[in-house]
């Protein structure tokens, strides 16, 4: 513990996808409100999101060059043990300079090397697992990590139970600050106010099955929604279908003014990344769930399921969406038709009411709260 002259420093490390990138951005901007003289610093991935993101946040980060395990093809990893024995090396020559009195890792290609080397250092480190089904580097390091903060029940099968605190998942201070009236936010978007909105989510760097599906039901004539469509930077952008449906269709490659979207929001097409579904279980909108099924332990499906099973959300996979997509959109849209009071007293309302009751708004305060204390308290790591 610093002496009360002295400012915690904290190391977050993590990153390669929104959905790690933002909870960890919660996580220190929590942190910082406890504690407004911390000195915070990240560690991500050259290249990756959190490059751009965590600097528009405030907070000053250091890239390792590091790349996830390719399982698709093996001969992908040639680079992979150079890229650990340099990133080791740069998490070394980081923490030796930096000192921190905690290291938090979110998961992430960078929280691996970074953590591993604060633990032989024996530095105190926490983790905050987002999924249902943890992968296989946050299993290793939570065995000298001194907490885990997870969002699920029944993690002791994985953790070390006196470890771990279930908190929930962090989520943008600007997505619990919602919500706008929906017509004000589709208007500002630019849309036709009188017709619901779909919203589509592939993850930050796109989800292609998701963009096809999508593109096939707008050219298959569908006219009776408007669309905000995150399409990823990797898929080329229709603009022959954005002219033929003004005030109809938004396509960005990334939309960085999430509040907004989900405002407008009426339903919510997505990836089932643990951090995304935390903020639409605050949102809590309808949710069609399109897990990825090219992460580690499949843990996006066990995600999805843990919703599904709570009637709290409807599930598609990436080879099925495209044929089920229109019959989910006639559904939805019956739900709405059948019975004018059906969004108030039918089954719309159930799904909001299923995830709102596992919405945890206040997790990145709660995990917050807990490291300082962690802290305070002192002791050997």
């Amino acid at each position: 513990m610093p002496n009360a002259m002295q400012a915690y420093r904290v190391i977050v490390s993590g990153g390669g996808t929104g959905g790690h990138v933002f909870p960890a951005i919660s996580i220190a901007q929590a942190f910082q409100r406890l504690e407004p003289s911390a000195q915070i610093h990240f560690v991500g991935a050259m290249g990756k999101i959190e490059m751009t993101q965590v600097p528009l946040a405030g907070f000053p980060i250091t890239g390792l060059w590091i790349s996830g395990f390719q399982r698709s093809s093996l001969w992908a990893n040639w680079k992979l043990p150079l890229q650990l024995i340099l990133a080791t090396t740069k998490s070394l020559i980081l923490l030796l300079q930096k000192r921190p009195h905690l290291v938090v890792g979110v998961g992430g290609y960078a929280s691996g090397p970074l953590l591993w080397m604060a633990q032989m250092l024996g530095l105190r480190t926490v983790i905050q697992e987002q999924n249902a089904i943890p992968g296989k580097t946050n299993l290793q390091l939570s065995r000298r990590a001194q907490r885990i903060y997870v969002a699920f029940d029944g993690m002791s099968r994985f953790f070390e139970e006196k470890k771990i605190r279930c908190l929930g998942n962090p989520v943008r201070s600007l997505i619990t600050k919602l919500m706008q009236e929906s017509t004000e936010a589709k208007a500002r978007w630019g849309l036709n106010t009188k017709l619901r909105v779909i919203l589509v989510l592939g993850g930050s760097l796109g989800a292609r099955a998701i963009n096809e599906a999508v593109e096939k039901v707008l050219r298959s004539g569908e006219r009776q929604y408007a669309w905000i469509w995150q399409c990823g930077k990797s898929y080329d952008i229709p603009q022959d279908l954005i002219q033929s449906m003004p005030n109809q269709l938004l396509v960005r490659s990334f939309v960085q003014e999430m509040d907004r979207a989900y405002a407008a929001a009426d339903l919510i097409i997505s990836r089932a990344g643990a951090g995304t579904m935390s903020e639409l279980a605050v949102v809590g909108k309808p949710c069609i769930l399109v897990p990825s099924p090219y992460v580690a332990e499949n843990h996006q499906h066990h995600n999805a399921l843990h919703w599904v099973q709570r009637s709290a959300a409807w599930m598609s996979s990436d080879k099925d969406l495209a044929e089920e997509l229109p019959d989910m959109l006639q559904r939805w849209s019956a739900m709405h038709q059948d019975d004018p009071q059906e969004y108030e007293s039918g089954a719309l309302q159930q799904w909001g009411e299923a995830l709102k009751a596992m919405a945890l708004p206040d997790a990145a305060d709660q995990i917050a709260k807990d490291m300082l204390q962690m802290l305070q308290e002192g002791g050997n790591p």
